[in-house]
């Protein structure tokens, strides 16, 4: 079990906020150098509890890497908690629905909401603020910042980190060698079902985080601290977890009945949690098709994504980079390719991509896109990436 403080394991980026939503979405959470990579005691799958003021809002897993469920690092999840389920995030998303309830039944941030909300039209799909294809952004998590909001909003910037806090329980290393191997199955999903499932499920049961999807508005438990959460999770690890160990014994219950849980419905306006990820429908699908490489390129833009640019995903599923100013538009577009490559498209020169190190031809397509070459991950790195979005925003202001 580990124990971190969310200042010591990030620094808070201020970036332009995006045209259309509040400007009080304006803050990243970046890696601290000394934890970057892979570090033992953040890698690979677990389960993991977030608080406020030392106080549980929110249990997760990780699962590790697709291809390697025991690397990565957690990092890549909580990162995006210390700002996402505060709203202080650009890149956060509602679901049409998420967004109207949150509108018509909280105050704080969500009056700002309502009013950029008002400032589209209906033609418009929703604006910036709305997915169509699910949110990363809950009506459970904006209660919670709503309830907060007077300590979260703009002017309290320098406290965020220091009040947020994490505690992470990892699945035994040795467990790798335990999981069945079943050929075409991603191997993290085969761990996330097996391994960590019940284990989490058990967590948000018990306890009733306020942010977590599962839990019914209005009967989150409050006030639960670091000590409790620590103690039940190495109860459930030690026992519901090790009756589920290997693939012989998969066939047992994973139900655990709890007051005040939400059954989830497609028809219904709760958007599902995806075990401990922040990300939208587009996202999860664009990050299922990554090879290593390109998961970790991707994972090093969301983390330092320039001042100005926004990335966001799309059903497609493609990744987009924006210009965040004067008002939305976009830079470039990237495709994950089975072969593990990525098909870009950009608003830049075909001469200026050229100059990067990118063979890049002319796009003939309809769109604004006037350059096309593809990006090898375990060849290009984010420098380069970066450099064609900031040649894309030349190419825009000119």
């Amino acid at each position: 079990m580990t124990f971190h403080k969310a200042e010591d394991l990030f620094a808070l980026r201020e970036t332009i906020p995006v045209a259309g939503k509040p400007a009080w979405m304006n803050l990243r959470a970046v890696v601290r150098p000394e934890w970057r990579g892979e570090p033992e005691a953040l890698t690979g799958p677990g389960v993991y509890g977030v608080f406020l003021d030392g106080s549980l809002f929110y249990i997760g897993l990780y699962a590790g890497k697709a291809d390697r469920p025991f690397g990565g690092s957690v990092l890549e999840r909580w990162r995006k908690h210390a700002t996402y389920h505060i709203l202080r995030a650009p890149e956060i998303v509602f679901a049409r629905g998420q967004l109207d309830r949150i509108i018509a039944e909280l105050d704080g941030p969500a009056i700002d909401l309502a009013a950029c909300a008002a400032q589209v039209g209906d033609d418009d799909g929703g604006g910036p603020l709305v997915e169509r294809h699910g949110g990363s952004c809950t009506f459970n998590k904006a209660r919670f910042a709503a309830r907060h909001w007077d300590s979260l909003k703009p002017g309290n910037d320098d406290d965020l980190l220091r009040r947020i806090s994490f505690v992470y329980h990892q699945l035994p290393r040795g467990w790798d060698l335990r999981r069945e191997q079943i050929e075409g199955e991603v191997a993290s999903r085969w761990v996330k079902r097996h391994w960590l499932r019940t284990a989490e499920k058990t967590l948000i049961e018990h306890f009733r985080p306020i942010c977590n999807g599962e839990t019914i508005a209005g009967t989150e438990r409050d006030g639960i601290g670091v000590d409790e959460v620590e103690h039940m999770m190495a109860t459930v690890f030690d026992t519901v977890v090790e009756t589920h160990p290997l693939p012989a014994d998969r066939g047992g219950s994973d139900g655990f009945g709890g007051a005040g849980i939400a059954e989830q419905s497609p028809d219904d306006s709760i958007q599902p949690e995806e075990n401990g990820d922040d990300t939208s429908a587009g996202e999860r699908s664009f990050r299922s098709r990554l090879s290593s490489e390109g998961a970790a390129l991707i994972e090093d833009l969301s983390a330092r994504c320039p001042r100005g640019m926004t990335i966001d995903f799309t059903d497609v599923p493609d990744l987009r980079i924006y210009a965040s100013q004067p008002r939305r538009r976009v830079l470039m577009t990237v495709r994950a390719r089975a072969d593990g490559l990525m098909t870009c498209h950009a608003l830049a020169s075909v001469a200026a991509c050229r100059a990067i190190g990118f063979d890049a031809q002319e796009e003939r397509g309809s769109g604004p896109m006037t350059a096309g070459f593809t990006l090898d991950p375990a060849v290009h790195d984010l420098t380069e990436l970066v450099a064609v979005a900031g040649a894309a925003m030349q190419a825009l202001a000119g």
